[in-house]
């Protein structure tokens, strides 16, 4: 998929044929060893030296709504609806998203630290800000990175306070250059 310019990650697909099961990282999502995202989150040398390949993606019949890794051993969880209708664009940021927290397990960091709300949690911050980043690098206008940070369960002024701990500037809407 090619977006802006060729600036999206050539060869990047989500393989939306698959049943629920588990399977590695590249029968599901094709193309992340290209991303320089992921070349930051990891480094180029380990992604060369198939670091990726480690990563294990379990896909549920309807849960998890989105993407999430597990606590337990550090896989990607995603929900068999989300992988059929998420539009390309949104799955490859929630990858980004979702590797950083991989990396931050097998760093044995809390991904879930209830010391933390989910807007001021450190590994979500770094997380929501590697996605971000790439959104910014692809020349996403901030509405779009506005209404792909937005979750259910935030609030518009949790939002402004996962903005203001990213350390990246994106102005209110109204404010906005897209």
């Amino acid at each position: 998929m090619r977006l802006l310019d060729g600036r999206f990650v050539d060869g990047f697909k989500a393989n939306r044929e698959l049943p629920p099961s588990v399977y590695g990282l590249g029968q599901v999502f094709v193309g992340l060893e290209k991303s320089p995202a992921i070349a930051g989150i990891f480094g180029r040398r380990e992604v060369s030296s198939g670091v990726l390949g480690k990563v294990i993606v379990e896909i549920g019949v309807d849960r998890p709504r989105y993407m999430r890794v597990s606590d337990d051993d550090g896989r990607i969880l995603v929900g068999r609806p989300h992988l059929l209708t998420g539009d390309d664009l949104t799955l490859y940021l929630d990858a980004v998203h979702e590797l950083t927290h991989v990396r931050q397990f097998w760093e044995g960091k809390a991904l879930y630290d209830k010391r933390f709300e989910y807007v001021d949690r450190p590994t979500e911050v770094e997380a929501f800000r590697n996605a971000t980043n790439e959104a910014l690098r692809l020349g996403l206008g901030v509405s779009a990175i506005r209404d792909y940070l937005k979750t259910d369960w935030m609030t518009v002024e949790d939002l402004e306070k996962l903005i203001k701990n990213m350390a990246i500037r994106l102005k209110a809407q109204g404010n906005s250059e897209d």
